[in-house]
């Protein structure tokens, strides 16, 4: 588990379920997986001072999903201790839910036509 830079952060928190809005869970602390294949945030509630974690992994498709939602730990040690064993370093990715279609990777695209719609002048 290393530390999550600040940036990369940033663009990873864009596959929460609601992006950067962390409403009152604001993110304190963040870590990654040395493969790159899981992420989490330690969150502490503005009013209440509550440590919370999420854990994101990659799925089989390579979409990220939310796999740990934790409120309510002890402290910033005890939701670090916690990302370790939720992260599941080295594990492989999570499967895909059933009934859920496999999505294509950006990088398996190939020759795929983008459609581009023109763009009139003056608009």
């Amino acid at each position: 588990m290393i530390e999550l830079p600040r940036g990369k952060f940033d663009i990873y928190a864009l596959a929460l379920p609601r992006g950067h809005g962390f409403g009152d869970r604001l993110p304190v602390e963040a870590w990654e997986t040395e493969d790159g294949m899981a992420w989490a945030v330690a969150t502490r509630h503005a009013d209440t001072g509550d440590i919370g974690l999420v854990v994101m992994r990659r799925r089989e498709d390579g979409v990220w999903t939310t796999t740990c939602e934790l409120f309510g730990l002890g402290d910033l040690d005890a939701s670090r201790n916690r990302a370790r064993l939720e992260l599941k370093e080295g594990a492989p990715s999570e499967p895909l839910p059933s009934g859920i279609p496999r999505r294509t990777r950006l990088y398996e695209l190939g020759s795929v036509p983008i459609n581009r719609i023109p763009i009139e002048a003056g608009l």
